[in-house]
């Protein structure tokens, strides 16, 4: 989690509803690190990862998480965080020029057993429980 810290920022804001919705999710998680209600292999790194986003840098948030929920099946997880480059809204960003080596690092450490499509589900989920009023209105079931 301290890995997260530099996406958060210096609003102290952030890192508490951070931190709140982490602690909220660990309620939901079986003893392996799963969420309870969810598909087996769901990587708990990779919901960090993206709530840290959500609540650290917000306004590029809808761009990321678009990105990797539009990806084509098969694409690799590689491919998908390098692709976030041309993503229009990113490309000329500088606050995502700032996060991007954080976000290169923690997915080259931790995103080894991610599969497009587990992160695809980390994605629906963080919008979920993000309680931001624009991405709760996602529905987990669909």
């Amino acid at each position: 989690m301290r890995e997260l810290a530099p996406l958060l920022g210096r609003s102290p804001r952030a890192v508490k509803r951070f931190i709140n919705v982490y602690q909220f999710l660990r309620l939901t998680m079986t003893s392996d690190g799963s969420p309870s209600d969810a598909p087996d292999g769901l990587p708990q790194s990779g919901l960090l990862l993206l709530l840290a986003i959500l609540n650290g840098v917000p306004s590029l948030a809808p761009f990321i998480l678009d990105h990797i929920e539009s990806a084509k099946p098969g694409t690799s997880i590689k491919a998908l965080v390098t692709s976030l480059n041309s993503v229009h809204g990113l490309r000329d960003s500088t606050r995502w020029a700032g996060i991007r080596p954080i976000v290169d690092g923690f997915v080259t450490q931790h995103g080894g057993t991610w599969t497009l499509i587990t992160l695809q589900q980390c994605a629906v989920r963080a919008r979920y429980f993000s309680f931001l009023p624009y991405y709760s209105q996602t529905s987990l079931l669909d």
